[in-house]
């Protein structure tokens, strides 16, 4: 049995599929197999896992009618026999040793999921001239231990919890026990994923290394999509998870701190969905979503950010629409204060 099984769904993505799975499959010694699944792509991604197969022997393909990521991944978790788990966008890559750093860790101690850091850099910008930033996150003073509610409540409490399935290593038995999936259909399926995990983890802890590389700002990739144009999908996915996690908030055998940072959480979701209402839309499809704002902007009132809760106290006196304005008048006032400081 290896030790890792690493998925990585693949849909369209041949210009960067190579750095991705060379940086899976050089130097990792037998640890890992593999298992790339096809989500139907037509630019030639499929040639490029054929070629692979055909060079590794831990490295296997899938192919399947295009369904999205969350489909992709729970076609791998029914065939991975790794003991840890892995996903791996197939535009991203981990970095070098990566796998040794995880293995060697995990030979001294067990968990249901070890987090650890990563590094980003600007698909505009080229090869020749990449600079990947900073660690997105680095070495945190709280806790980077325990059960997974306690440290769900303290991460979301510090800003310090970040949505990504890629960013964790998770062990096959407890993904195997509790039977947690991902949600296919919708978008941003990483909001509803991440908080199911750590509400039944036992032992989570934060590794404070560098071993994932994103790529930022890729020509047509849902998340910049959705920084250009808008997509009523996406925010109707959105207002589905945050009643999900609001659902999820109120069962049994959950601490009040996790339900408690579930609601926050819930209204960091909510809030990300009107931004892009506010931001993106016209006049035209914000109507369209006036119910779904109001219904459910009692949210604001409990958003780990000051200005949401500020805009919550306001929209009694001010309307929605009048919030709205202001929302995005203080944007744009941002905006010009950081423009200054760039040409001082």
């Amino acid at each position: 049995m290896p030790l890792f099984s690493v998925i990585v769904p693949v849909y369209n993505t041949a210009p960067y599929l190579r750095e991705c799975l060379d940086s899976l499959c050089c130097g990792k010694d037998g640890d890992a197999e593999i298992l790339a699944v096809d989500d139907g792509s037509s630019d030639g991604s499929a040639d490029i896992l054929c070629e692979y197969a055909a060079r590794f022997s831990d490295f296997y393909t899938v192919s399947q009618h295009n369904g999205g990521v969350a489909k992709a991944r729970n076609n791998g978790l029914e065939r991975v026999k790794g003991k840890y788990i892995l996903f791996v966008d197939s535009d991203d890559s981990l970095v070098p040793g990566a796998l040794e750093r995880l293995r060697l860790f995990v030979e001294n101690e067990e968990h249901d999921i070890i987090e650890f850091d990563s590094v980003s850099f600007d698909d505009r910008i080229p090869l020749s001239k990449r600079v990947f930033s900073r660690p997105q996150r680095g070495h945190y003073s709280g806790n980077v231990e325990g059960n997974g509610q306690f440290i769900f409540s303290e991460w979301i409490r510090t800003f310090f919890f970040r949505t990504t399935a890629c960013l964790r290593m998770y062990s096959a038995d407890f993904l195997r026990k509790t039977g947690i999936r991902f949600l296919e259909g919708v978008c941003f399926e990483d909001v509803d994923w991440t908080p199911r995990v750590f509400r039944y983890a036992q032992k989570v802890k934060y590794l404070p290394e560098v071993l994932y590389r994103r790529r930022l700002f890729r020509r047509g990739s849902l998340m910049n999509s959705c920084r250009t144009i808008f997509n009523p999908k996406g925010c109707r996915d959105l207002f589905f998870m945050t009643d999900s996690l609001c659902a999820l908030s109120g069962e049994k055998d959950i601490s009040p701190s996790f339900s408690l940072a579930l609601r926050q959480r819930a209204a960091s979701v909510f809030l990300f969905s009107c931004f892009l209402i506010w931001t993106k839309a016209d006049a035209f499809q914000r109507s369209e979503f006036e119910d779904d704002i109001r219904t459910r902007w009692h949210l604001a009132a409990i958003s780990p950010n000051r200005a949401w809760r500020m805009l919550h106290r306001l929209s009694p006196l001010a309307g929605l629409d009048n919030v709205r304005r202001i929302y995005l008048l203080r944007n744009a006032l941002r905006q010009l204060f950081a423009d200054d400081k760039k040409t001082e």
